[in-house]
């Protein structure tokens, strides 16, 4: 009896494994490259930019620190703050925050924040043309607004990625507004599942009470540095 137990299991788990791999190889979840970073590499070089208040640009500056963002996140490449400060003269740095950042002004216009550890390594790197306002918030609905309408909104939202959803912080003068989607294979889109918004206070007076939703530690930007000045 026991022998026959042994021989049918041994059959059915191979079988199981193999269907399950089937599945997998059949219906893919998407992958953080293949649809998140396409996503966003899409809405910030597409022409359509000029129609939601965006540009692109060529400026080296820009290209380098574009460039020098997406290797951080990836982990293909590391960076000192010192290196990256001598490329730009208008500097501020918060160095009194519990995660510390330079505010830099690109000749283009753009403004980008570098974040960095106590060994002034950088993080991570933020940079944009604006800051958001409720006025751009206010259309986005749950269930209604897609992932590809938020991110055209805000091409440069500091954004993490998973199988089967995303989460995008995007920075406002007053707070912060948080925006899950969730990823729906059968439609190929992502839709917003919650709408978040957290009031700077928060934070703490220098970002001490750092703020992490599904995951994402969200940084803490000085809402006196929150303009283009």
């Amino acid at each position: 009896m026991k022998r026959t137990i042994l021989f049918v299991i041994s059959i059915i788990i191979p079988l199981f494994t193999a269907a399950c791999r089937d599945i997998q190889s059949t219906v893919p979840p998407p992958s953080d490259s293949s649809i998140i970073t396409g996503i966003w590499e899409d809405v910030t070089e597409s022409s359509d930019m000029v129609s939601v208040g965006r540009k692109t640009s060529d400026d080296p500056q820009y290209v380098m620190l574009k460039d020098a963002m997406w290797k951080l996140r990836w982990r293909q490449a590391t960076y000192t703050l010192a290196e990256m400060l001598s490329q730009f003269d208008q500097i501020i740095v918060r160095d009194e925050l519990a995660v510390p950042y330079a505010k830099v002004h690109l000749k283009n216009g753009y403004i980008a924040f570098l974040f960095y550890d106590d060994s002034k390594m950088l993080t991570d790197i933020w940079i944009t043309d604006r800051f958001l306002t409720q006025d751009d918030i206010e259309n986005w609905e749950v269930g209604k607004t897609t992932l590809r309408e938020v991110v055209e909104s805000d091409p440069y939202a500091i954004c993490a990625a998973g199988s089967y959803e995303s989460i995008t912080a995007h920075i406002l003068p007053e707070g912060i507004y948080v925006i899950r989607c969730s990823y729906n294979l059968s439609a190929d889109v992502g839709v917003i599942g919650t709408i978040e918004f957290i009031d700077n206070k928060e934070f703490g007076e220098l970002g001490e009470y750092p703020v992490r939703r599904y995951e994402m530690i969200i940084p803490y930007i000085l809402p006196s540095d929150r303009n283009m000045g």
